[in-house]
């Protein structure tokens, strides 16, 4: 299954943060530019998932993996990375569905069979690590394209 580079790139901001430039003039009128985080968690629906997968780590005794920000110890996505996750998740989940359109029309499938066919390609590209999916994401991506498809599919039944 070949979904293009903006399926790509859109994985691809998983691991990134979002930012903007924020550009003030101060009293003196010189520009002050300056990165800022979007923090927005709001915005990510309370199905999607929240923790990361937890770390293995070999030895006799139970571990706990961390990571230090700001001086604290979490195991756990920062609202930033959760809100970047999710807009991933959310943009390559209507890419889904356009291909499984597609797919859909150009090869005459139901859509049961059009979204196994995305189903088995996205676990096959998440399985050899292109793509950096946790499998609560897959689950919540598969549950959000049958959804937009139904929907697509009813429109179009009034159309």
């Amino acid at each position: 299954m070949t979904l293009g580079a903006s399926a790509d790139e859109a994985i691809f901001a998983l691991s990134a943060y979002r930012e903007r430039i924020v550009t003030s003039e101060d009293r003196t009128g010189k520009a002050d530019t300056r990165n800022e985080q979007v923090s927005e968690p709001w915005r990510v629906p309370d199905d999607f998932p929240h923790a990361p997968v937890p770390g293995v780590v070999p030895g006799i005794q139970p571990k706990l993996l961390v990571r230090q920000l700001n001086g604290e110890y979490s195991s756990s996505f920062t609202s930033e990375e959760l809100v970047a996750r999710y807009d991933a998740c959310a943009d390559l989940a209507q890419q889904l569905v356009d291909y499984a359109l597609r797919k859909k029309s150009a090869l005459c499938l139901t859509p049961e069979v059009a979204l196994e066919r995305v189903e088995t390609g996205l676990k096959a590209k998440v399985s050899t690590g292109r793509w950096d999916l946790t499998g609560d994401e897959v689950a919540w991506l598969m549950k959000h394209v049958r959804e937009l498809l139904l929907n697509e599919a009813s429109a179009k039944k009034f159309d």
